[in-house]
């Protein structure tokens, strides 16, 4: 028999993404319920610790001599039999309801820790489930709610977001890049079968687009600053005022010929001093004036 593709449905097919996709596995950790677990536990073993202690009072006073050395003997203790092994049964007891609390409460430590997913996270999940490509809006009846915004302090995701870019910045990355592929107008890429259409960040291609924007505003910048120095130095009157905002102009092209080009030591040096020479002309200039 032929293969064929297959396209998953419901929980499958969110399984898939999110198998993929670890950074939008979110989860509810179900705090409250968490909470309340703990707390009927530790209410019970409140209750297990004066019952205990009541039973050990009883057998520090009792009249037989063997149950007087339970709370002194542990072999006595464990070898205690009926109708004096009350102390016995009851310690039995808490070692099992403590074994219940640490074990929850140790897990509840545990997911504490997990990272709380950001805000563009849960929209991504929420999105690809309402989406008609996607997820299909599959979730039914009280199911529906399970990732809906009311339990946003609620949700936890088993792998932090990395990225430090502005999800507004990616959407508008990805539309460019749309822009540029008449094939696939959503910008979305083509659609997976598994789990339909889905957004991948390339940060390779985004950090080319940075290097050549950045290398935009800094043209841009470094043609202003020897008109942007002499209109400050224009409506600055004093002529030790003009010198020492001259000074600072001329330690910032430095400064910023270091940071942001490749220039040496010495075509920096070059660069101020051609700087410097045309505000100090200006200075002289306005002065005579």
């Amino acid at each position: 028999m032929a293969s064929t593709a297959w396209d998953p449905q419901g929980y499958q097919k969110l399984a898939r993404l999110l198998g993929r996709y670890p950074e939008a596995a979110i989860f509810r950790r179900f705090g409250s319920l968490e909470m309340i677990t703990l707390l009927s536990l530790q209410a019970k073993l409140v209750v297990l610790e004066r019952e205990f202690r009541d039973i050990c009072y009883q057998d520090d006073i009792s009249s037989v001599a063997e149950v007087k050395e339970h709370s002194t003997y542990f072999l006595k203790l464990h070898g205690a039999q009926a109708p004096h092994d009350a102390q016995l049964k009851k310690l039995d007891e808490i070692k099992e309801a403590m074994k219940e609390y640490y074990d929850l409460l140790t897990r509840s430590a545990q997911v504490a820790q997990l990272s709380r997913p950001e805000n563009h996270q849960v929209r991504f999940l929420q999105d690809w489930l309402e989406g008609e490509q996607e997820g299909k809006d599959f979730l039914k009846l009280k199911e529906r709610f399970t990732w809906h915004s009311q339990y946003q302090e609620d949700f936890v995701t088993l792998v932090a977001s990395k990225s430090w870019i502005n999800p507004k910045l990616l959407d508008f990355f990805h539309w460019l890049g749309s822009c540029t592929q008449p094939n696939d107008p959503t910008g979305v890429g083509p659609q997976d079968i598994e789990i339909g259409r889905v957004r991948d960040f390339d940060s390779s291609r985004l950090v080319t687009f940075g290097r050549v924007l950045l290398r935009i505003l800094v043209t841009v910048l470094a043609s202003m600053l020897p008109i942007l120095a002499i209109l400050v130095l224009y409506f600055v009157r004093p002529t030790l005022d003009r010198i020492a905002v001259a000074i600072g102009f001329t330690a910032f092209v430095g400064l910023f010929l270091i940071i942001f080009t490749s220039a040496s030591i010495k075509e920096v040096f070059g660069a101020t001093a051609a700087f410097a020479a045309v505000v100090v002309v200006f200075i002289g200039s306005a002065n005579g004036t």
